[in-house]
């Protein structure tokens, strides 16, 4: 088969997460080895790229996190194509389920498709091999996703520039919050839900503690008008009700958003960082060891992220009242403090190196793959045919409500200019880091 590019990169927004991920990887193999790369959008009209640019590597920075991400893995599989991914959500649960759900997510046939996995940590790879099984196309990359963190240091947005942005110039005291997700974890009905590996007992305590954690949100805003709260949607959720910041965003310092800014940006807008639970809290140590806080109001059986413990757990209001008051009165936590050699040796233990070349560890193993003679039949079978049958049948649907003049749903998470522009603010920071 002819390529007509050596890489074809599908990522289901134009900045955020994935790009991090995705984009000093394939920067570095322009850069070094002078590959030729296409960037689309995965929720969008992939099956045609893969056909079109009939691609030597198709990488995805997560082939598990989604149905369609799936699906694209598997197709480019069965298309004939190398298949690279890395992985989104890398901090692994130490339990058997746990492992299982990080490590197949979406992917039902239980069926390694890609030619090269990257895993975050030797712990990660440890746990597959433990519960899971022994993969030779599994290889120790690093935790890309923070390498930014290095790459980016210098550009991130700074307070006054968001308050100006936002109009919220009032405010010299910012607070934010990581929200967790919810609904994709209670609501069986939402696309990409994963409600199911729940039980009815262990989704009635999660409702439990949204309900708990928006109970404290609630009072903490209202009574402290001087400060400005940033609560951040997670980025794949989709029922807002199901949501803990449900019915606070009409409170006038409150600040709601999803996906307008990169979580970097965020986070080093914010004085102080919090959530239910998220892998963000590291990412405020590693951009400047920003005070983080976990709210954990109910007791349970929840397994969470070792992330957790290099964290204060706040039980309840007056508990979050009192870590505010303390920071924004010294400009420290002595509770945040107490933590510091545990947040040490967590970050070393979920992303391998923080020394922001993971990129580079990772690139290597991709050229090495794409230097292989390793090939691959196309094998044109069901699913294929089916995958083609869909994605047809959608256009033709989709052009007939053209022609009528009926609305047409427009994924706002990519725009072509929009990756563009992240490829040349990686592209040149790679450059400079070399």
């Amino acid at each position: 088969m002819m390529h007509r590019v050596d890489i074809l990169d599908l990522e289901y927004s134009s900045k955020g997460r994935d790009v991090d991920i995705a984009e000093p990887i394939l920067s570095y193999l322009e850069l070094k080895y002078n590959l030729k790369i296409v960037r689309k959008c995965s929720a969008l009209d992939w099956q045609y790229y893969l056909l079109k640019y009939r691609p030597k590597i198709v990488f995805i920075a997560n082939g598990v996190g989604s149905i369609s991400q799936f699906y694209i893995v598997k197709t480019a599989y069965f298309l004939g194509a190398k298949v690279v991914t890395h992985c989104s959500e890398g901090d692994y649960q130490e339990t058997k389920n746990g492992a299982i759900d990080f490590f197949w997510g979406w992917n039902k046939d239980r069926i390694l498709y890609e030619d090269l996995h990257l895993e975050w940590s030797q712990r990660n790879i440890d746990l597959v091999k433990k519960y899971i099984g022994n993969f030779s196309n599994i290889k120790l990359s690093g935790a890309v996703l923070f390498d930014k963190y290095k790459l980016l240091r210098g550009r991130f947005l700074k307070k006054e520039d968001f308050l100006k942005k936002y109009n919220k110039t009032v405010y010299d005291k910012v607070v934010g919050i990581a929200g967790w997700g919810f609904d994709l974890f209670t609501d069986d009905k939402i696309k990409n839900s994963i409600s199911g590996r729940f039980s009815e007992e262990e989704r009635s305590k999660i409702l439990l503690s949204k309900d708990a954690v928006k109970g404290i949100l609630e009072q903490i805003i209202q009574d402290n008008p001087d400060i400005l709260f940033i609560l951040k949607y997670h980025p794949l959720s989709v029922d807002k009700q199901a949501s803990e910041f449900y019915g606070i965003s009409e409170l006038p310092n409150v600040l709601i958003l999803q996906t307008e800014e990169t979580i970097f940006d965020l986070i080093n807008v914010c004085d102080v960082w919090g959530a239910y639970e998220s892998t963000t809290a590291m990412e405020a140590w590693l951009i400047g060891n920003k005070p983080t806080f976990l709210i954990h109001p109910i007791d349970d059986d929840f397994v969470r992220s070792k992330i957790s413990e290099g964290s204060p757990r706040i039980k309840n209001a007056q508990d979050l009242q009192n870590f505010l008051d303390e920071y924004f009165t010294i400009g420290e936590s002595a509770s945040f403090k107490q933590l510091e050699s545990k947040r040490q040796k967590i970050i070393e233990r979920i992303i391998q190196w923080s020394d922001g070349r993971n990129y580079q560890r990772a690139a290597e193993y991709i050229y090495k793959l794409y230097k292989s003679e390793k090939k691959r039949l196309v094998k044109i079978n069901r699913f294929v045919l089916c995958v083609y049958s869909r994605f047809i049948y959608k256009k033709i649907t989709r052009q007939i409500r053209r022609l009528l003049r009926l609305p047409l749903y427009v994924d706002g998470r990519f725009t072509d200019n929009e990756r563009e522009e992240w490829h040349q603010i990686y592209y040149k920071a790679v450059k400079r880091h070399e």
